[in-house]
């Protein structure tokens, strides 16, 4: 018999979500930069004009714990890029 902390107690709860609600959803994707013969300095040119990823430079330097759609603990800013 399953004992207090066992596991098999703590999943004994399920929800069924509804298809219809959940699976037309649209997840965003973020622009990647390709690095096959790109210099350094085309890659800091870039990061430099996009806006998204000075949106997160900003965040991570406000000490931001959450941002929609960006895993700021997955992200770091180090010499000029993320």
């Amino acid at each position: 018999m399953p004992q207090e902390g066992d596991e098999r107690l703590t999943q004994k709860a399920r929800i069924l979500l509804p298809k219809h609600k959940y699976f037309d959803v649209n997840i965003p994707e973020i622009e990647t930069i390709r690095l096959e013969e790109t210099s350094y300095e085309e890659l800091r040119n870039q990061t430099a004009q996009n806006e998204e990823i000075q949106m997160i430079r900003k965040a991570l330097e406000r000490g931001d714990k959450e941002m929609k759609g960006v895993a700021l603990g997955l992200c770091q800013w180090k010499d000029e890029y993320l």
